[in-house]
């Protein structure tokens, strides 16, 4: 069983205003990318929500000055992804992100969700018998996405999900003389209490 690597695929918007500030765009790319790191999909709230999100250039700002406030090259991102690709680019082009089999896939692009999935555990793979299959290895070496911590969170994002679906299913058995009927009620009530008590933990140490 397999699982896309990101809930969505974020799609870049056009900002009602131009900025001379790359960091002004952060609200707009918070929204474009779901809340989400565009290139792992880890939900915000784990690394203190917008202001413990970065911004990652595509093509690297280091190397292409003249992108630096062009909102199409930018990233909604997390640390870790934006730590680990840093400036690290494969060509001279900032137009051209790939060569030789290396360089980088834009996360807006349909492809990305093609090259990388999550299997049953949620670990980041890469599909071997697509295009640009090297180039998803290149990535997924270079921004570490073997490291356990893409796996954790996305786990506990599944049973927050799971969690949600299964009230949704229980909601709809009215009929308490169905068997293991409180068993359940009771199991559900436990794990929201302990989704609560995590939820508080976690704001509490991204304030």
């Amino acid at each position: 069983m397999s699982h896309p690597i990101r809930k969505k695929t974020p799609n870049r918007s056009e900002p009602p205003k131009t900025y001379s500030d790359y960091k002004k765009y952060k609200s707009y790319l918070a929204d474009d990318f779901h809340l989400s790191c565009g290139y792992c999909g880890i939900h915000h709230m784990y690394f203190g929500y917008q202001k413990g999100f970065h911004i990652d250039h595509f093509a690297p700002k280091s190397r292409f000055p003249e992108l630096i406030c062009e909102y199409t090259n930018l990233v909604y991102t997390c640390p870790v992804c934006n730590i680990a690709k840093h400036d690290d680019w494969c060509t001279d082009k900032a137009c051209t992100p790939i060569s030789n089999g290396q360089g980088y896939i834009d996360p807006c692009c349909p492809e990305y969700d093609e090259v990388f999935y999550r299997n049953e555990y949620g670990k980041i793979c890469v599909k071997t018998s697509v295009n640009n299959a090297s180039v998803g290895q290149y990535m997924y070496n270079r921004m570490k996405f073997f490291l356990k911590r893409h796996e954790i969170f996305w786990v506990i994002e599944y049973f927050d999900d799971t969690l949600d679906k299964l009230n949704t299913i229980f909601s709809k058995m009215h009929n308490d003389s169905f068997p293991y009927f409180w068993e359940v009620k009771n199991m559900i009530t436990k794990l929201e209490k302990m989704r609560q008590k995590y939820r508080k933990e976690q704001k509490l140490l991204n304030e």
